[in-house]
């Protein structure tokens, strides 16, 4: 399909079309799912025909497809291999006379925001030449949803296509690196990396690619990520931990040789884990020596008739001794309880992360 077609044109106007939605009938669901075209061919305005959730007939048909085939078929696999051909090449023509006859359905969006090249590239598949920057609602681009997939050849398509969609983030500040690397794909993450010298690895809370491949327990995925972005063994997240933290706290000591032969010094990151607990630990000794000190105070106390009263409790210097043994006390307390929920936090995210 040609950039310059009137599609292009319709796309910029789809977002003006004011028109009565129509619901997508029983009949037209089945022939959008058995890519029955000429049913179609025949209707006018079909941007109206919708279903409840605003998916239009492209993206009913381009939903359907692939589901088809995750299906276990105990048939010879060539036979089956024929049939995905088969029915590719008609899927491929339904698309192509839907979008003849309404090419501002290329633009059209669900409710969920996405346009049928988000679903496309979701179901192993590419429909015409929609812009493959369009974010979906999640922030997800065509290239976030093939990777997170594993389809290497919609990856492949979309990055001859547009190689600048790599260094789109999505809402979750996910960049298509990450997502593969979290998922263990290492061929995507192999043709992510050689179709760029700057490849975006974000992830969430200063995650990078390396950290989500060690969470995927993929021994290739981080030896295809070292072998390119060397310098991620050292990139710590915003709790100061480093991939190979990662790792060693997972027990997946085959991943912890390989950073470590990739860049020794990494062992020597400082994780702020470690930071933290040693706080704790001070802050505890503190409230303990501070509550020792309020029973255990200087000058003793009185043995007359007001015994059990401090015998320097008139002088000023023990008022201030009182009054700071309490602030020390308090103050010590409510930091190891602080640090306690925020190590608290910090570990159930990583399970969070781990299990995603």
């Amino acid at each position: 399909m040609d950039p310059s077609s009137p599609i292009l044109e319709a796309g910029k106007t789809v977002a003006n079309q004011v028109d009565t939605i129509t619901n997508l009938k029983h009949e037209w669901h089945k022939a959008a799912i058995d890519g029955d075209a000429e049913t179609f061919i025949k209707l006018q305005e079909l941007h109206c025909l919708l279903t409840p959730n605003g998916n239009t007939v492209l993206h009913v048909h381009l939903s359907i497809q692939n589901y088809r085939f995750r299906i276990i078929d105990f048939r010879p696999l060539f036979y089956w291999h024929k049939r995905v051909q088969a029915s590719s090449l008609r899927s491929n023509e339904f698309v192509e006379r839907i979008l003849d006859k309404c090419p501002s359905l290329l633009w059209k969006s669900n409710a969920k925001g996405e346009i049928p090249l988000h679903i496309a590239a979701r179901e192993w598949n590419r429909p015409g030449k929609a812009d493959g920057r369009m974010k979906d609602k999640e922030g997800d681009t065509a290239l976030h949803k093939a990777a997170r997939y594993g389809h290497a050849n919609v990856v492949r398509e979309l990055l001859l296509a547009d190689p600048d969609v790599l260094y789109s983030v999505n809402h979750g500040g996910e960049a298509p690196l990450y997502i593969a690397a979290r998922r263990g794909y290492h061929r995507l993450v192999t043709m992510i990396l050689d179709s760029s010298d700057s490849v975006d690895h974000q992830g969430p809370c200063g995650i990078t690619a390396l950290h989500a491949a060690v969470m995927a327990w993929s021994k290739r995925t981080t030896g295809e990520i070292l072998r390119k972005r060397k310098s991620l063994v050292k990139a710590t997240d915003e709790n100061g931990q480093v991939p190979v933290h990662y790792a060693t706290h997972l027990g997946y000591f085959g991943i912890v040789k390989l950073l470590l032969e990739s860049d020794e010094s990494a062992a020597y990151v400082i994780d702020k884990d470690k930071i933290r607990e040693a706080f704790a630990v001070t802050a505890a000794l503190v409230a303990t020596v501070a509550f020792t000190a309020g029973f255990t105070l200087p000058g003793s106390y009185k043995s007359d008739r007001n015994r059990g009263t401090a015998i320097l409790s008139h002088e000023t210097a023990f008022k201030a001794f009182v009054i700071s043994d309490a602030i020390a006390m308090i103050s010590a307390l409510l930091a190891v309880n602080f640090n306690y929920l925020t190590t608290l936090q910090c570990h159930r995210n990583f399970r969070l992360r781990r299990v995603e």
